[in-house]
């Protein structure tokens, strides 16, 4: 097992995001998937020593890789369980993100005023967090999702 460490786990949690990010996309999408789902494991081994710092991500990787695979019931649960455990255990930022993800998976698939809530609140915990140049750039988006 590969020791956790902060810069470890942040980067192997984003490295899973762009890969997925990649996967929609269709760029290498089989090694995309693959690489996710590798890091997946790596962090639920993490999460199951301390799931206050990795479970929460935990959530959201999968809740990301649900919505690649167009796993929509899946996917809206586990946003839902990325946000409100990132929200229990204090990570700010991680809840935003988990929002912010959600809200562009629901607004993906069609279902604009459920987007529009929670684009709404991955706002304020933008704002709590003090990412008010993050918030700015998700207003803007919203602004011109509302236009097309």
């Amino acid at each position: 097992m590969v020791a956790p460490t902060c810069e470890r786990s942040t980067g192997f949690f984003y490295l899973c995001l762009i890969s997925l990010a990649m996967a929609r996309e269709g760029v290498n999408k089989r090694k995309n998937l693959g690489a996710a789902r590798k890091l997946i494991k790596f962090m639920n081994g993490w999460a199951r020593r301390c799931p206050e710092n990795f479970m929460n991500k935990v959530f959201l990787m999968e809740a990301e890789l649900a919505s690649v695979q167009k796993k929509d019931a899946l996917a809206y649960e586990k946003f839902i369980c990325a946000s409100s455990l990132a929200q229990t255990n204090g990570r700010v930022q991680d809840a935003a993100l988990s929002c912010e993800l959600l809200a562009r998976h629901l607004h993906s698939r069609g279902q604009t005023s459920k987007a529009q809530k929670y684009f709404e609140r991955a706002c304020e915990f933008y704002s709590e967090w003090g990412a008010l140049g993050k918030k700015r750039q998700l207003v803007a988006y919203m602004i011109s999702v509302k236009k097309d």
